[in-house]
């Protein structure tokens, strides 16, 4: 399956993390039942930390490994690769920061 993030966000902005629960979704459920996404970033202007890491977040602690194999990223943006390196590097203070974002949110 290929998820055109601009389409099925209607927005080219993605910096909400309610918007990234949404995706991450999705991305769950496919990845659950094995089938392979595409995320597609086609015509996406701006993505901020927030949005990946709360893309990521739930991904990470449900899917582990599966997840690697399954979700693939199309047409990033120049910056998408950055965001997520810096994520993994402070990935620790960053749950803490975010945090205060959506509290319902599980952090490790």
């Amino acid at each position: 399956m290929i998820l055109v993030l601009h389409k099925f966000l209607k927005t080219g902005i993605l910096v909400s993390p309610q918007k990234a629960k949404k995706v991450n979704e999705v991305i769950v459920e496919m990845v659950k039942n094995e089938k392979e996404i595409i995320l597609d970033f086609a015509e996406i202007k701006t993505i901020s930390l927030s949005f990946i890491y709360f893309l990521f977040n739930d991904m990470s602690k449900e899917l582990r490994k599966t997840a690697k194999d399954l979700i693939k990223i199309k047409n990033p943006t120049v910056f998408l690769w950055d965001e997520i390196e810096y994520l993994r590097k402070n990935y620790h203070e960053l749950s803490i920061k975010f945090k205060k974002y959506d509290p319902g949110y599980a952090l490790t």
